[in-house]
């Protein structure tokens, strides 16, 4: 396996991990759901 498809792997799953810990934390988003 390629090392940088390794590498990229991990910084897709570090990208949408971050991005979806952004949408539940964040208050703007819960005041608008609310």
């Amino acid at each position: 396996m390629c090392l940088f498809n390794v590498f990229l792997f991990i910084f897709v799953c570090l990208f949408i991990f971050s991005a979806n810990a952004e949408l539940k934390f964040c208050p703007e988003f819960e005041n608008k759901k609310i």
